[in-house]
């Protein structure tokens, strides 16, 4: 349940979280309908079109399809429509799935969408070590914690504004904070 819990905290830690990343986990409805009201954030998402663990098309009722969940994100981050998209050569054709990436980006707040479409993939971790019997085709043509790594070390949060707070004391301790305003570096003494 990693990808509800990721799409959770992009929810309700927006202002704390830079991007998130998502394999074969999808969101529930409520929890897409709570980051109306949040800041844009940087999104990547992989999932394959067989997956019967989590339904590319969706469930009624629970999760949206993937398309739908795609889509939120881009219109949420006021990102442009039209993808740039790459087809990764089918290097493993014993793995039976190929892989394509749909980015879209950059989007309001420097963040983008990229989304990593595994046709005939199942609930899997491309590149992973082994695949899980029952679980359907694991791609080989990519290695998710790369394009994952990848796609975080793009993406840091801006630092906060101090702007406040000066010093004050608490129970015989004094405290400061400094230079003041800061839109970096600061000290805490």
């Amino acid at each position: 349940m990693g990808g509800y819990m990721t799409y959770r905290l992009a929810s309700e830690l927006s202002d704390r979280i830079a991007a998130v990343a998502s394999v074969a986990g999808p969101v529930i409805q409520p929890i897409l309908d709570s980051c109306l009201n949040t800041p844009p954030i940087a999104v990547l998402h992989i999932h394959g079109t067989a997956d019967s663990s989590i339904p590319y098309n969706g469930t009624p009722g629970d999760y949206p399809h993937v398309d739908t969940l795609v889509n939120y994100f881009i219109a949420k981050n006021n990102c442009p429509v039209q993808a740039d998209t790459t087809v990764f050569p089918d290097i493993n054709t014993l793995d039976n799935c190929t892989v394509t990436k749909y980015h879209y980006g950059f989007c309001d707040d420097s963040t983008e969408v990229v989304f990593y479409k595994v046709f005939n993939g199942g609930h899997s971790w491309p590149g992973g070590l082994f695949a899980i019997p029952g679980l359907g085709n694991m791609n080989l043509d990519i290695k998710a914690s790369a394009e994952i790594w990848n796609f975080f070390k793009r993406h840091e949060l801006k630092p906060c504004a101090f702007n406040a707070v000066n010093e004050f004391q608490v129970s015989g301790f004094r405290f400061q904070v400094y230079p003041n305003p800061s839109n970096g570096m600061f000290n805490v003494q």
